[in-house]
């Protein structure tokens, strides 16, 4: 890696259960000999997308096994059993086989790719109604050189009947994992029947919901190089994509059974790293050994002072590798910094800022 960006987030949500596993419960791990809350970086990242759309910054790509329909919408007024007929050839050809009218595995894929796709329909309509599945090497071409959206930059694609419009992902996101040691705890719920005959007694329901609450760390690492590579060199379009996925990061909050423990709560420090070249440093070792409050420190501040220790016993022994800006922002100015005490910006925006103008010398202006 050239360049690259390293996130550190200490985020502490309420009872919640924001990713589940395959019982519903919230998802946990082992570090350090014990039991640690987990937010998947799946979750993480498809929450990241969904912000880029909602907050307008980015299009984003659509994860689909309906490709065949989506493509119909831009062919109404063609004959049903030809479209049919074209559109199977077309996508058994140039993206995966199908069962009935889905594709076997999920397709990634961005508004120019569609574009390109409707296109290439229209223009080889007779060819793919006759079901001719020679690949045509213009329409490949102009498959790959179609734009991908920020979140295929970033996040990467695998099409596994397509190895060589596989996109090589910018981004390295890790599962969450709180700072402490976390049991799952469980709350018993009822529900009331309102058309209970009078003197009625019971409920119309009842269940179990597991749950936790817990200070999570939370890293991420943003190669630059890559990210170019993926948007074809296009560098102010670059910085758009690496401003949005740093505020993205910040702001998306996963959604699950938000609506019965609204755990909206934002990360209390945030750390970016800027490298040319070196060797970036996922920090969770900072809690190996898990972190407790004391009566003077909370488990927020306890786990922000673990995070800048250790990051300067690394400092110390590895040296800077090849650091050249570091940006964080806090909430609760009285926690230790140690020697990232200067690096404090006082805003997500102002660090954000901080970041961009380390990525100057790239080449266009930030």
């Amino acid at each position: 890696m050239e360049t690259c960006i390293e996130l550190h987030l200490i985020q502490q949500f309420a009872p919640s259960c924001l990713n589940r596993d395959d019982t519903n419960s919230p998802k946990d791990c082992i570090f350090g000999g014990v039991r640690r809350a987990r937010i998947s970086s799946q979750c993480l990242k498809r929450f990241a997308r969904l912000w880029f759309r909602d907050a307008g910054m980015l299009p984003i790509a659509m994860r689909t096994k309906r490709l065949k329909s989506e493509l119909a919408k831009r062919f109404i007024d063609r004959d049903s059993e030809a479209l049919d007929l074209a559109l199977a050839t077309f996508i058994t050809t140039y993206y995966s086989g199908m069962k009935g009218d889905e594709t076997t595995v999920l397709q990634f894929i961005s508004p120019d790719e569609l574009e390109v796709a409707a296109q290439a329909v229209t223009d080889y309509w007779d060819a793919l109604v006759k079901g001719d599945k020679k690949k045509d090497g213009g329409v490949e071409k102009a498959i790959k050189a179609a734009i991908q959206s920020a979140d295929i930059a970033l996040f990467g694609r695998m099409l596994a009947e397509q190895a060589d419009r596989n996109i090589n992902a910018a981004t390295q996101v890790a599962h969450a994992i709180s700072t402490h040691r976390v049991d799952m705890e469980l709350d018993f719920y009822t529900a009331i029947d309102d058309l209970n005959p009078e003197g009625a007694t019971g409920a119309g329901m009842m269940g179990y919901t597991g749950f936790n609450s817990a200070c999570f760390y939370r890293y991420a690492l943003l190669d630059r190089g890559q990210l170019l590579m993926n948007l074809r060199g296009d560098t102010t379009l670059a910085n758009q994509v690496t401003e949005a996925f740093l505020l993205a990061s910040v702001f998306a909050i996963p959604t699950a059974r938000q609506h019965g423990m609204a755990a909206q709560n934002l990360p209390s420090l945030g750390l970016f790293v800027v490298h040319q070249k070196g060797t970036p440093c996922n920090l969770a070792n900072a809690f190996a050994k898990p972190i407790f409050p004391t009566q003077d420190v909370d488990i927020i501040g306890a786990s922000v002072s673990a995070l800048a220790h250790h990051w300067e016993k690394l400092q110390k022994v590895y040296g800077k590798q090849g650091v050249t800006a570091v940006a964080l922002f806090q909430v609760d100015q009285e926690n230790y910094l140690g020697s990232l005490t200067g690096a404090d910006c006082g805003s997500v925006d102002d660090a954000i800022a901080r970041v961009m103008a380390a990525l100057a010398p790239e080449g266009a202006p930030v």
